[in-house]
């Protein structure tokens, strides 16, 4: 890695490896499926070793991403969204088997021309959503007649969409574990599972599959959709992102209080400095081109002077950038605890703000040689 020029974004391959093998684990405990959310990496690479670990699907937040993951290998894709284009969705239904939300008639019917254009059945998944939160069905009422719509091209005579689970998305209920952020998603999943219970006793689907997010509260998801998926005779499937490459900030720190889920990043930044103007100031070669601070500082892992790791002051982080530039800054101020030609490791925060930035990021093994590369699809 000391041979690329910076700045330049990398992966370590025992993290990754890691971390997939703890989620396999966590997830085999609980009777639970995986399906990640591949839309934070976008990258073949990265989906070929989550579909070698077995996942039972992959997931993806519009058809072009299917499309992608289709190309890339990926048999089953779950479209954790609602469609808006018959023909879009028809390009991909081809290629895999592919899986939609819906959360009305109107996106049901896209899904069901969609089919009619593939000729190919479709699964739909009817998505339950939380007041002032995104898409999903707010009601018993719009979820029995979305339920509804799935059964009318049936009766039809031309199926094109078939009702096959239940999900939602609980990701944006919290941004952290505190109590009083656990008590609240778990009441929200508490009426999201009467709710299902209610319009699942109207319109029941053998065999369910019952799927929520599982990035930040993968507990609480699992007990809650997984007794509902045990009185339906059906399975568990969470979704979770961020988890293979994990990072240094929004999640690390909300998942401090949830030890047992012991994932390790995977993604860092190396940039060199440039300059050093004032005492306590370093301008580094990166900037927001090259990675995001998503509203944190960035920390430093690592400060190298001609190939050989030396101490840094204890405070130093990255909290601003501009677009090529980024301040690094410590106290107390002084001149020569970074020197112009220093390499910087940075850690950040929420993977996917970084990983869009980047078409290829070199993946290394422990001591700094690089091994493969992940290419992205943003």
């Amino acid at each position: 890695v000391a041979d690329l020029t910076t700045p330049v974004a990398t992966l370590s391959h025992t993290a990754l490896s890691h971390n997939q093998r703890t989620l396999d684990r966590w997830a085999g405990e609980r009777g639970a499926l995986l399906a990640p959310h591949v839309k934070t990496t976008m990258s073949p690479e990265l989906l070929r070793l989550q579909l070698d670990a077995g996942v039972w699907a992959v997931t993806a937040a519009n058809p072009w991403q299917a499309a992608v993951m289709a190309a890339s290998g990926a048999p089953r894709v779950m479209i954790a969204n609602e469609v808006a284009d018959a023909r879009d969705l028809a390009r991909v239904l081809a290629d895999a088997e592919v899986w939609v939300f819906v959360d009305s008639p109107e996106a049901v019917a896209v899904v069901a021309e969609a089919g009619r254009l593939a000729r190919t059945e479709v699964p739909v998944v009817l998505e339950v959503g939380f007041p002032g939160g995104r898409a999903g069905v707010r009601t018993l009422a719009a979820a029995s007649r979305t339920a509804q719509a799935c059964l009318a091209p049936r009766a039809a005579g031309t199926p094109g969409v078939r009702l096959a689970g239940y999900g939602l998305f609980e990701g944006i209920l919290a941004t952290g574990r505190t109590p009083t952020d656990l008590a609240k998603v778990g009441t929200a999943l508490e009426r999201a599972v009467d709710l299902v219970e209610g319009v699942a006793a109207r319109y029941p689907v053998p065999d369910p599959v019952v799927t929520g997010g599982g990035s930040m509260f993968p507990d609480l998801v699992a007990d809650a959709l997984g007794g509902l998926a045990r009185s339906l005779a059906g399975r568990l499937v969470l979704r979770p992102g961020c988890y293979l490459v994990h990072d240094h900030g929004s999640y690390a720190h909300a998942q401090r209080d949830a030890p047992w889920l012991d994932l390790r990043p995977a993604l860092t930044v190396r940039t060199t400095v440039l300059s050093v103007p004032e005492p306590g100031l370093a301008l580094l070669d990166a900037g927001k081109r090259d990675f995001a601070l998503d509203g944190r500082d960035a920390p430093i892992l690592e400060l190298t002077r001609g190939g050989e790791s030396v101490p840094w002051p204890g405070t130093a982080a990255v909290r601003r950038s501009n677009d090529q530039h980024s301040y690094l800054e410590w106290t107390p101020a002084g001149t020569d605890a970074v020197l112009v030609g220093d390499v910087v490791r940075l850690g950040v925060s929420h993977p996917c703000l970084t990983l869009q930035l980047w078409r290829a990021l070199p993946v290394l093994d422990d001591d700094g040689v690089v091994v493969s590369v992940a290419r992205t699809f943003f």
